[in-house]
C-alpha cells in the first residue's frame, strides 16, 4: 500500500526497533523502490536495506529469515535485505 511520510517513517521505526530487539544494532536503514520515490501505488511493498555489522554472524539465509520474520510480525509489507558494514555512495 502507498504510504504517506509519516506513516512510512513510523512502519520503519518499528521495523528498526524490531531488529534491535532481535540483536541486530541498525546503523542505517535505506529505503529504495517506489516508495523512495513517491511512486508507491496500492499493493507496493516498502523495500529496505539495513546496515549492519551484526549481520556478520549470520549467513545469507539466516539474515533473511530474521528480517522476514520481524516485517511478518509487524503485518508490513517490508522487503528487506541485510547489507554490510561499509560506506555506501550517496544518492542523487
Amino acid at each position: 500500500m502507498a504510504q504517506t511520510t509519516p506513516q512510512l517513517a513510523a512502519i520503519i521505526q518499528q521495523f528498526r526497533q524490531a531488529l534491535e530487539q532481535a540483536g541486530i544494532h541498525c546503523e542505517q536503514i535505506l529505503l529504495y523502490g517506489s516508495q523512495r520515490w513517491n511512486a508507491a501505488q496500492e499493493g507496493s511493498d516498502i523495500d529496505l536495506i539495513v546496515i549492519s555489522p551484526g549481520w556478520a554472524r549470520f549467513n545469507r539465509r539466516e539474515r533473511l529469515e530474521l528480517l522476514g520474520v520481524i516485517a511478518a510480525r509487524l503485518l508490513e509489507p517490508i522487503q528487506a535485505q541485510a547489507g554490510p558494514r561499509r560506506k555506501l555512495p550517496a544518492s542523487k
